[in-house]
C-alpha cells in the first residue's frame, strides 16, 4: 500500500509558508514602527509601577522648634511612635540642667560612640555594621547645658551636638519585628547665659528604608538619586509609587509642654 497523501483542505486559504509577504509602502511602514515604539514604551513605564516597590525611602521634611517638652516621631505611620526627642529642664537646690535627648520604643536604638548619640555626615552609612545603643528606657543625651553654684560656680555645655551644627541621628528601629534603618536630621545648640542654661534644636527632617535590613545613607531622601536630593511632592502619583505616604501629618511631629522638675541632688 503506498503511502497516504496529505491533502489542504479547500478552504481557499494558504497556509502561511505558501503566503507571500509584500512590503508595506514607507509612510506606512514608518507610522507602525513609531506605534510600536510608542506602545513598548508605555508597557515598560506600566511594568515599572506594577512591580513591588524596593528599597525605597520613605522621606518627611520639617522645620519643627523643640525649645521644651517632646516631639514624637512615628516614622511609618504605624500603630506606635518609634522614638522622641525630649528638651527637658531640672532643677536642683544648687544647680540647673538644660538635656536634650533621645528615647524610644522596645528595640529603638541610635548610632553611638564613645561619648553618646553620634552626630554624621551626610552621606554615612546607617545599616547593620554601625554601633547601635538601644534607647527604651534609656534615653541617650545628645546636648547639655549646665550651671551650678555648689562650693563655687560651675557652668558649661557637653555632649557631641552642642555645637550648633546640623547633622543626621541614625536610627534603627522594627516595623512588624523587621529591622529597618533611617535618620534624622537635627541642628542643636547649647549654651549658659549668666545663670541661664538653654539648649534649642530644630528637627529638619527625617527618613526611613521601607525595606528591612536595608542601609541608608545619612541624609538620603530617595532610593534612586544621591543624599539631598529633590522628591516628589507628597501626594502625587510620582510620590505614592516610590511608597511614600499621601497627603498629611504623617509621620507624625507632637510637640508636648514640659514640666519643670525641682528637686535635690541624689
Amino acid at each position: 500500500m503506498g503511502t497516504p497523501q496529505l491533502t489542504r483542505p479547500a478552504t481557499g486559504r494558504r497556509t502561511i509558508s505558501e503566503r507571500v509577504t509584500q512590503p508595506l509602502p514607507h509612510d506606512a511602514d514608518k507610522r507602525l514602527r513609531a506605534y510600536a515604539l510608542a506602545a513598548s514604551a508605555a508597557s515598560v513605564g506600566l511594568l515599572a509601577l506594577a512591580q513591588p516597590a524596593n528599597a525605597q525611602v520613605v522621606y518627611t521634611p520639617a522645620n519643627v522648634s523643640i525649645t521644651s517638652g517632646d516631639l514624637f516621631l512615628d516614622l511609618n505611620c504605624g500603630p506606635k511612635v518609634q522614638f522622641w526627642l525630649a528638651n527637658d529642664l531640672e532643677v536642683f537646690s544648687f544647680s540647673m540642667f538644660q538635656e536634650f535627648a533621645v528615647n524610644g520604643s522596645a528595640n529603638a536604638s541610635v548610632i553611638v560612640d564613645k561619648n553618646g548619640p553620634a552626630e554624621l555626615q551626610t552621606g554615612s552609612v546607617i545599616g547593620s555594621s554601625r554601633s547601635f545603643k538601644n534607647v527604651h528606657r534609656n534615653e541617650q543625651v545628645l546636648a547639655q547645658a549646665f550651671y551650678g553654684s555648689y562650693y563655687g560656680v560651675f557652668s558649661g555645655v557637653d555632649g557631641n551636638w552642642a555645637n550648633g551644627e546640623q547633622a543626621y541621628l541614625g536610627l534603627k528601629f522594627d516595623i512588624q519585628g523587621q529591622v529597618h534603618y533611617g535618620w534624622a536630621s537635627l541642628q542643636v545648640k547649647a549654651s549658659v547665659d549668666h545663670r541661664a542654661v538653654h539648649v534649642n534644636a530644630i528637627l529638619l527632617g527625617y527618613a526611613y528604608e521601607n525595606t528591612p535590613n536595608q542601609p541608608i545613607q545619612a541624609g538620603q531622601t530617595s532610593s534612586a538619586t544621591q543624599p539631598g536630593a529633590e522628591v516628589p511632592q507628597a501626594g502625587t502619583l510620582g510620590a505614592l509609587a516610590r511608597g511614600a505616604p499621601s497627603l498629611g501629618r504623617c509621620p507624625d511631629v507632637e510637640p508636648h509642654l514640659a514640666t519643670r522638675r525641682s528637686r535635690r541632688p541624689r
